[in-house]
């Protein structure tokens, strides 16, 4: 009795957690589920190796080449894995190379002249030959380098060494390693081998040109060599890092750790759904009550198990709706207290507890690239319920990706200058240059991504304050809409002040300006003005009678 008694005492709670996996119904243990979730500390995430630096098996001898900070082929993969980092890497380098580009003069008073012009031809002639269009050389460059880190750019030649260049062709770099003499540069994948040089490096401390051997790296007299046996050349570029300056540092690094939860929370919620199925209700058993043998004692039996009749009702209710759920759970004393609560999956707490793990580390990516959510089609309100898009745009063009375009097209324009003045010294040809850059120079065109309504609004604000003209608003804005402003049309070179010609305001007899009037005044006196005028002219015209007198 004394046992019993104390038994009697023992109020105990089971609950379960009730899943449909196709058709059959199953009785989780909550344990189970509490174990699939994701806890506050991101355990799992401490859990993952922090060390991504490159392992012995790439079979490049890092006693003779520079050793990445980081294995460039796992960066890729980096964008297979989250839809965030992919395409904030798109919209950089499509954003920061831009669809056309234009060729500019740097003085304008001079861009008419001779040599000059010779300049803008040669830019021109050089982008047009290129077999692959240049923007899109520009953006798998800066896609790369958002990337990994670092980029390349290949050089082709018609012929020897001293000959035109024939194409600029993008280049993978996770396969690439610079050499430790600053000069050569080697491609492997597995036993094939492939040698490049640097840009503008291939000269010995006392200036003397060479080339290099594409299979074997030898370095070998200038102009020695088949077409078919130089080492081409590569332009190469990188992120700024103080910790590894040839190779760089991909925005995606500080990253590493964001997109690894993310497989993890992927990861933990497929797991469970496969293993188990959609949690569908919450089963909870309160009261004191004879829990019976327990898995691993002798006398247990899953079908006398109270689990076992939990399942089977629920499954009975689902073949015949509207049936009864009759359970039957032995009491030792009081009453048993059984809930069954449905699940409403996506507005539970741990439910939410994903959605904002998958927002924060969402938000953690972009900041990281510095790309607003918009430009990757994310809309986001602002505190007040309105659209902070506009000013996102600003910050990420001045910030972002001015500095890159900027980059971009010195890296060109210096190519440009190099060969224009190489292949006259070659030809023995006269030029003029001056500076670093040639006097036309390469740059890329704006993507418009204007508001035209905000753009409007500011021209008609303008031309009514008398600050732009007709004819500048319909080159400015009209294109688009393939407005025309006609050469000979002088009134569309007129300023208005609120709809009145500039020079109706202050001139009064058409020679002397007016003063110490309002704009209501002066509407007045142009007004009585023309009355007066029209007046005269009717009285200097003579009547019928007087002109048959």
């Amino acid at each position: 009795m004394a046992e019993e008694k104390t038994r009697s005492k023992n109020t105990q709670a089971k609950a379960f957690v009730v899943t449909k996996k196709g058709d059959e119904y199953d009785l989780v243990p909550w344990s189970v589920l509490e174990s699939y979730s994701i806890k506050d500390d991101n355990s799992d995430r401490d859990k993952i190796p922090q060390s991504k630096d490159i392992s012995n098996e790439d079979n490049f001898d890092y006693q003779k080449f520079k050793k990445p900070q980081f294995d460039l082929r796992k960066l890729c993969d980096l964008l297979d894995y989250n839809t965030y980092h992919r395409r904030c890497c798109e919209v950089v380098a499509q954003d920061a190379s831009g669809y056309e580009y234009n060729i500019e003069p740097i003085d304008s008073d001079e861009d008419n002249t001779e040599s000059f012009l010779d300049q803008k031809e040669f830019i021109e002639n050089f982008i047009q030959n290129l077999y692959t269009p240049i923007n899109t050389t520009l953006y798998r460059f800066c896609y790369d380098k958002r990337a990994m880190g670092c980029a390349a750019i290949e050089i082709l030649r018609e012929g020897d060494s001293n000959s035109a260049i024939s194409d600029l062709r993008h280049i993978t770099v996770y396969n690439m390693r610079l050499h430790r003499d600053g000069v050569r540069i080697l491609q492997q994948e597995g036993t094939r081998k492939r040698w490049f040089v640097l840009y503008g490096k291939n000269y010995t401390p006392d200036g003397v040109p060479f080339d290099v051997n594409c299979d074997t790296g030898e370095m070998v007299e200038y102009g020695s060599l088949k077409p078919s046996e130089r080492a081409n050349e590569i332009i190469w570029g990188q992120d700024y890092s103080p910790h590894n300056i040839d190779y760089g540092s991909a925005k995606v690094i500080p990253l590493v750790k964001v997109i690894y939860g993310d497989l993890s929370r992927d990861r933990y919620n497929q797991s469970f759904f496969d293993n188990y199925g959609m949690p569908s209700y919450a089963v909870t058993v309160t009261g004191d009550f004879d829990a019976g043998p327990q898995p691993g004692d002798p006398d247990y039996v899953y079908e006398q198990t109270f689990e076992y009749q939990i399942k089977q009702q629920l499954q009975n209710v689902v073949d015949q709706p509207y049936s009864s759920v009759i359970l039957m759970i032995p009491s030792i004393e009081g009453d048993v207290g059984v809930n069954l609560q449905p699940l409403n999956i996506g507005s539970g707490g741990e439910e939410a507890g994903f959605r904002l793990f998958r927002a924060d580390n969402r938000d953690e990516i972009l900041a990281g690239h510095g790309v607003p959510p918009y430009r990757i089609g994310i809309s986001i309100e602002g505190s007040l319920g309105g659209n902070v898009s506009s000013e996102s745009s600003v910050i990420y063009t001045t910030s972002i990706i001015q500095p890159i375009k900027k980059m971009n097209e010195d890296l060109l324009n210096n190519l440009f200058y190099t060969e224009y003045v190489h292949q006259k010294r070659i030809n023995n040809e006269p030029y003029l240059v001056s500076g670093k850059y040639l006097n036309w120079v390469f740059k890329i065109a704006e993507i418009d991504k204007r508001d035209y309504q905000q753009d409007l609004y500011n021209a008609k604000e303008l031309f009514q304050m008398g600050a732009i003209t007709p004819r500048q608003i319909t080159e400015t804005l009209g294109k688009p809409f393939k407005a025309f402003a006609d050469p000979n049309n002088p009134l569309l070179d007129e300023y208005y002040v609120n709809g009145v010609p500039m020079k109706n305001l202050f001139m009064n007899d058409g020679t002397e300006p007016m003063s110490n009037t309002t704009y209501n005044d002066t509407l007045s006196i142009n007004t009585n003005t023309k009355k007066k005028n029209k007046e005269a002219s009717v009285e200097e015209i003579p009547s019928t009678e007087t002109q048959n007198k």
